[in-house]
């Protein structure tokens, strides 16, 4: 009678464990490597949408500035282009004239100093609609709108002050006297830095509380389909440390709860009770925590320091394939 070979079971139950964990690493990679590249293209798609409101926020600031400009070189001059071009700029933000193209910061200093616009005009857009488009927050929006009126009422006063100018006939007199006054005043000022308060609002670097919230994959092996279900449903904001991925994203470290089940900051323990211990580890690109890998047991565990160290090195890892990803995404990008 053959005595059973129980070493080589046990062998090859190990075999088997090994190429089983083998593949879900991979299938880590993988997916890591899909969630890197996505978050690269929202990314970008962000920073270029961020990248046109900045460039709107200073077009509004500059054409206030702008304005002011035209206003005080007619009344100081009586010259009729200066006039022209206040009306211009009324016009091209309120959509009632060609939009400029390339209509940054130097368009209006090129037109006074050389009397030609130096770049041709496209089709008349306004800009409150530019705004719209430019994926401003509705706070945002609200602030431009404002920093918008408060420009528009000013133009009222500096109208007010050309027609000082026109019923008082050409400079130098009382007429042009007061008129200047009126654009160096103190009401005029204070209404000048509130336009320039707001835009300065948006103008300022985002201040975010946290990262995106987590967004559980498509990829599992094992667990139920009530769980699964529950991981879909789940909200897990980043920057709260609510729930196992939550928490792995405010510490950047790994976490090990022995009894979900149990676990007061587990908002899926309703759907978890074919679980036991639940452990989680963080992908790092850098400092920032790219993704979160879980795992779960069908038995209550305590920690094991171990385990908990190679899974570590693990996410190191990944988060170098995800480096290599990015690195990747902006070479095409260019």
């Amino acid at each position: 009678m053959r005595t059973p070979d129980i070493t080589g079971r046990t062998s090859l139950r190990r075999l088997v464990q090994y190429a089983v964990g083998i593949g879900v690493m991979l299938l880590g990679v993988l997916l890591v490597s899909l969630m890197a590249e996505r978050g690269m293209q929202d990314t970008a798609a962000a920073e270029a949408r961020r990248s046109e409101s900045l460039r709107l926020a200073y077009e509004l600031r500059q054409t206030s500035d702008d304005l002011t400009r035209m206003a005080r070189g007619y009344v100081a001059t009586g010259e009729p282009k200066y006039l022209n071009w206040f009306e211009e700029i009324l016009a091209i933000r309120a959509g009632s004239a060609p939009r400029p193209e390339q209509y940054d910061q130097i368009y209006w200093d090129f037109v006074t100093d050389t009397g030609v616009q130096p770049t041709p005009s496209g089709p008349p857009v306004s800009f409150a609609t530019l705004a719209a488009r430019a994926g401003f927050s509705p706070d945002e929006l609200a602030v431009l709108a404002t920093a918008q009126a408060r420009s528009d009422a000013l133009a009222r006063i500096e109208e007010q002050a050309f027609a000082i100018v026109k019923a008082g006939g050409s400079p130098p007199g009382p007429a042009h006297d007061r008129a200047t006054a009126m654009l160096y005043d103190a009401n005029y000022l204070h209404a000048k830095a509130q336009i320039m308060e707001s835009t300065g609002q948006v103008s300022q670097p985002r201040v975010l509380a946290g990262r995106r919230p987590a967004r559980p994959s498509s990829i599992w092996r094992g667990g139920s389909l009530a769980f699964r279900s529950a991981t879909e449903r789940t909200a897990m904001a980043s920057g709260v440390g609510v729930g196992l991925p939550g928490r792995v994203l405010v510490t950047g470290a790994p976490v090990w709860i022995p009894d979900v089940t149990r676990d007061s900051n587990f908002p899926r323990a309703a759907a978890a009770s074919e679980l036991g211990a639940g452990m989680a580890f963080p992908v790092l690109a850098g400092d920032e925590v790219v993704a979160v890998l879980e795992f779960f047991s069908s038995r209550p565990a305590e920690p094991d320091q171990g385990l908990l160290t190679l899974l570590v090195d693990v996410g190191t890892q990944l988060g170098h394939v995800v480096d290599r990803v990015r690195a990747a995404v902006c070479r095409s990008a260019r």
